[in-house]
């Protein structure tokens, strides 16, 4: 048949009623396999078009999941100016940050987008039901391909932590009884709320005094157990990317030229600024990232050989350290915590029909604060404690047990040789050096052409007078003559200068 569909040879398809094949539609589980459902056959075909303006919204709801899609819509309608989702390449005729002209149209869309859609609250959003097949499409695929895959990993990183308290823990929880419907689908929401942040406030920081407003109302929108669960996201994606980070600022000749500070991938360092820079670039850039397995793919991704601009330091680390953590209700420990706490940190963004969120949030509540964002908390964050249902958290037996207040904040890991790594590769930059380079074994880097490549000394020996002569070059300038005169000698040393002051790529172009 044309366009390679073919009519259904099956009676029983032919003969079903209209009704039962929307049923059918309506029941798939992902927009792609709507589309290739309705491709197998007229009838099917026939059957969609039908009904199109309400199966698509269906699908969707069903891929992404009734309580996550109201979030998944609100990422997909947010749409910034100057929104970026890859690190900026340094160049020398494209600025690294915006002008105050584009900042200034950030920040008002950033503030008609909260007033105008996210104070309204949930009904006021057109529903799933009203959007085409290309845009079910396009929410259906950053849900399969970015946030679940996210949302798995989140699992099983939580899995992997270490256990504090007695009895079962989370690992053996998880394996005789996964994560349910309802713990997949708060994971997915923080996910969506995190990406909603940095589309709204990635492209400029904490230096405006507005951005301090516009913050505390996003935030403000949600409960105190909604607040906590973005945090744990935010430690969480801050992990993923610290390994590819590490990986260059530890090896990269380039980035030690710049000074960048050496990270270790078991660093603490999640309000690091490059680490936050990074953050900014959104969901499926961090998931990339976290899939670099070599040193090639991680310099690809984050600069591609060049250094790495760092535009906004601060994000979401700021936004939640500075004005959520810890919250003070009271100064007198002998007072009740509830009666002192804002009211907007029991009103919920989205209704969760599970009680284990609100549970853990008031486990964690003391007489002297109140845990939204508080660093001393990385060691429940890492686990996830806000996530889980309410039978989870009863058969781990956390509730039944004090809460743990760390005394020290995450610690960042110096790195034993930070110096000495610096030090040596600024020294081969200078020469030319580029690429990797680890601790005793320059064999994979790369010399631009036209430097004075650098060649170790194998073997030092005392230098007599009668040892000193005329290098090659110097011969070339200085004539015939074997002795060359002051001002030659001063002439070749502002030459060798300029080589080393030369930009390469300014060099290779001849500039």
């Amino acid at each position: 048949m044309a366009n390679g569909m073919s009519t259904s040879r099956d009676p029983h398809l032919q003969r079903m009623p209209l009704e039962l094949k929307w049923h059918i539609l309506a029941s798939l589980s992902d927009v792609r396999d709507l589309i290739a459902v309705t491709q197998t056959c007229r009838d099917m075909y026939t059957a969609f078009k039908a009904n199109e303006a309400t199966l698509p919204g269906a699908v969707l709801t069903n891929c992404v999941g009734r309580d996550v899609i109201l979030e998944a819509i609100l990422v997909d309608k947010c749409a910034p100016p100057f929104l970026i989702s890859a690190p900026i390449k340094t160049t020398k005729y494209r600025p690294m940050s915006l002008c105050p002209h584009q900042l200034h149209q950030c920040q008002r869309y950033a503030e008609q987008f909260i007033q105008g859609q996210l104070c309204g609250g949930p009904s006021d959003f057109p529903p799933a039901a009203w959007w085409t097949m290309d845009e079910a499409l396009r929410l259906s695929d950053f849900h399969t391909r970015v946030v679940e895959p996210l949302a798995c990993e989140f699992v099983r990183s939580c899995a992997r932590e270490p256990w504090s308290y007695p009895g079962m823990d989370l690992d053996d929880s998880l394996q005789s009884r996964p994560a349910t419907r309802l713990e997949r689908e708060r994971i997915a929401r923080a996910l969506y709320r995190f990406e909603l942040f940095r589309k709204l406030f990635g492209r400029w920081g904490d230096r405006q005094q507005i951005w301090h407003r516009l913050t505390d109302q996003f935030i403000e929108l949600f409960a105190g157990w909604e607040i906590v669960q973005l945090g744990i996201i935010h430690d969480f994606l801050a992990r993923q990317v610290i390994p590819a980070y590490a990986d260059i600022a530890e090896h990269d000749i380039e980035w030690g030229a710049y000074a960048i500070d050496v990270v270790t991938p078991w660093d603490g360092c999640v309000a690091h600024g490059g680490i936050q820079h990074l953050l900014r670039l959104g969901l499926k850039t961090i998931l990339d990232i976290s899939r670099c397995d070599s040193f090639k793919s991680s310099i690809q991704m984050l600069g591609d050989g060049t250094m790495m601009p760092i535009e906004n330091t601060s994000f979401l680390y700021q936004a939640l350290q500075s004005n959520f953590s810890p919250y003070m209700p009271s100064p007198f420990p002998s007072m009740p915590v509830y009666p002192k706490l804002p009211a907007f940190l029991f009103e919920s963004f989205q209704l969760d029909t599970d009680a284990g969120p609100i549970e853990s949030w008031t486990w964690s509540l003391t007489q002297d604060r109140c845990a939204l964002y508080d660093p001393r908390d990385w060691v429940e964050r890492r686990w996830g404690f806000a996530m889980w249902d309410f039978a989870r958290l009863q058969e781990l037996g956390v509730l039944d047990q004090p809460w743990k207040c760390n005394k020290d904040h995450e610690q960042r890991i110096p790195h034993q040789d930070a110096e000495q790594s610096l030090r040596e590769r600024c020294r081969l930059w200078q020469f030319g050096g580029r690429g990797y380079w680890t601790k005793g074994d320059e064999s994979r880097v790369v010399w631009i052409k036209g430097r004075y490549e650098h060649k170790p000394v194998v073997e030092t020996t005392t230098t007599t007078d009668s040892d000193i002569s005329p290098t090659t070059e110097e011969q070339s300038i200085s004539g015939s003559s074997s002795k060359m005169t002051l001002s030659k000698r001063w002439k070749l040393l502002w030459h060798r200068l300029r080589v080393l002051r030369t930009d390469p790529e300014d060099q290779e172009f001849g500039t």
